[in-house]
């Protein structure tokens, strides 16, 4: 087996157990109130580290999460050598995942972004249906789209009026 392709299989062999251990192992249970996410977790070429990053989910200062992270880097490290995935498990190293805080940033800058007013007026909503349209011929094979589609509307119209309770 190629080098490369060792060491995919070891990433995703810790990945699956480191965060196995984090989430079930009672030496790990501190951890869970810090809503620590792992996201990826790499092997070094000679296979002399783990590189295990993570972000913070929750409000608690970096820190202290990764003050308690290498606290638990001997234990997560003894775990996985009782599963004997190879011969050397190599010294885990935790690190913050800077590509997913700068995600996750990104995400919240759009979403206090200011998109326009949504209108919940169905007139509205229907002119905006008949712009989507597209001014094309729609009379294909024989076929005219146009008439179709109206009729499919009036259809779905009624049967929307006929299952609202009256009053």
């Amino acid at each position: 087996m190629s080098v490369k392709r060792r060491t995919e299989v070891l990433n995703k062999l810790f990945m699956k157990h480191i965060t196995d251990i984090m989430a079930t192992s009672s030496a790990s249970t501190d951890l869970l109130d810090y809503s620590i996410e792992i996201t990826r977790v790499a092997v070094s070429i000679d296979y002399k580290a783990l590189s295990v990053y993570w972000f913070n989910r929750g409000m608690s200062s970096n820190d202290q999460i990764e003050e308690k992270l290498q606290e638990h880097a001997k234990i997560l490290r003894h775990e996985l050598s009782q599963l004997r995935l190879m011969p050397h498990i190599p010294h885990i190293v935790f690190v913050k995942d800077k590509r997913q805080v700068l995600m996750n940033t990104v995400e919240d800058i759009l979403k206090t972004a200011d998109m326009g007013v949504a209108s919940s007026d169905s007139e509205v909503e229907d002119k905006h249906e008949d712009r989507l349209l597209s001014p094309m011929a729609t009379n294909v094979f024989g076929l005219n789209r146009a008439k179709i589609l109206e009729k499919v509307k009036r259809s779905m119209k009624k049967y929307s009026t006929e299952l609202t309770p009256r009053q």
